[in-house]
């Protein structure tokens, strides 16, 4: 073989990219970009609703009984000292304490733990925490998912308007 012939052999010269060419090019990827972009947008509708909490509105039109029934609690004078801190793994330990407005303590309380998960649906559940002594209530209540949880104790009694305290707490 030649030194001619392997010098055109070796060598290819390469393909031009041509006016018509490179609008395809140009124009197929704006295509694709666009179709992800839609694809994105159409699952993003569709599978969140946005919605955090079911008739918004309408407990937006109930929020000065909310109001009132903050006063209420305010007006009852109790003196609660409450914790939730995550207690180990899967596990939170609940502690409160309550007192009168004569500091006496209350050992006649019926108090719930109600556990909310604000990023899954279906994980909610409710935990009593029995009267340990002088007023105080405590529980270590297994969770079934690792994570940040809300907790809102519930403290009634004889039917009264429920004391009510709220707590986030991540669980590892």
């Amino acid at each position: 073989m030649s030194q001619s012939q392997m010098q055109t052999q070796d060598f290819a010269p390469s393909p031009l990219l041509t006016g018509r060419k490179f609008l395809l090019w140009l124009l197929g990827s704006f295509f694709v970009v666009a179709a992800v972009n839609g694809l994105m947008v159409y699952y993003a509708v569709h599978t969140f609703s946005g919605e955090i909490e079911s008739h918004s509105y309408a407990n937006g039109l109930t929020f000065n009984r909310t109001l009132e029934a903050i006063a209420a609690q305010r007006d009852m004078g109790w003196q609660v000292d409450g914790q939730v801190t995550a207690a180990g793994r899967g596990t939170v330990a609940v502690k409160a304490t309550y007192r009168d407005r004569t500091n006496h303590s209350l050992t006649d309380l019926r108090v719930v733990a109600h556990f909310t998960r604000l990023t899954n649906e279906g994980e909610d559940f409710d935990a009593p925490v029995p009267h340990q002594d002088n007023g105080s209530y405590a529980a270590d209540i297994p969770v079934p998912a690792l994570g940040q949880w809300q907790v809102r104790l519930s403290a009634e009694r004889d039917r009264e308007r429920p004391y009510l305290l709220d707590y986030r707490v991540f669980v590892k």
